[in-house]
């Protein structure tokens, strides 16, 4: 994806020059803060790019540690495999907008949007814990944007408004901050299909 928004922007357009952390580094990163830290959240960019996810979850689950996945849902079948192995404690999956707008909000085809919608009802279905979340760039929404998210995640556990905040490094330029009164209406709207709707980041 290419979400406009994006706060990654170098990682995601140039990822080749971005600096990386050994895996025997990390690893004895989380050894020195054994009975400290509780859990992982593995985040990107998209981790379910990454060939060897699943192997990573998992020696992190076998030092007793908690992971939360951080995902956009457009590879159900990376997502099936780690909800069947019971790889992640909780997922977090970015709603980036209602499905018919994906394209301009996310450059992808709309042929790959039924990927997503797949990723979102098998989270629903899972038992495991679980949120969505949208971030919200001001002026760049619709109500009505809202009111088919609301119809698309109709009683989902849980949803967050997200407040967008401009790191610098967005992948497009002119981006604003959103208003209180339009989180709130939005927010409103969203609530009338998911109770447990709230903002982030207010």
């Amino acid at each position: 994806m290419r979400c406009i928004f994006c706060q990654n922007a170098p990682l995601v357009l140039c990822p080749e020059k971005e600096e990386v952390t050994p895996t025997e580094e990390f690893f004895s990163f989380l050894e020195k803060r054994k009975g400290i830290l509780q859990g992982v959240c593995i985040s990107g960019g998209e981790p379910t790019l990454e060939d060897d996810l699943t192997r990573f979850m998992s020696e992190i689950k076998e030092r007793g540690l908690l992971v939360k996945l951080d995902t956009n849902g457009l590879r159900p079948r990376i997502l099936e495999q780690i909800l069947k192995s019971d790889l992640a404690d909780m997922v977090a999956m970015d709603i980036k907008s209602e499905p018919e707008d994906y394209p301009r909000i996310t450059g992808i085809s709309p042929e790959s949007i039924g990927r997503v919608k797949e990723s979102a009802a098998m989270l629903m279905e899972s038992g495991i814990e679980y949120e969505f979340r949208t971030t919200v760039p001001g002026g760049v929404f619709s109500d009505e944007n809202f009111e088919h998210i609301g119809q698309w995640l109709k009683g989902a556990r849980a949803y967050y408004i997200q407040a967008f905040r401009d790191s610098g490094a967005c992948l497009a330029a002119g981006l604003k901050e959103p208003e209180d009164e339009e989180l709130e209406r939005f927010c409103g709207i969203v609530g009338k299909y998911i109770p447990s709707a709230c903002i982030r980041g207010r």
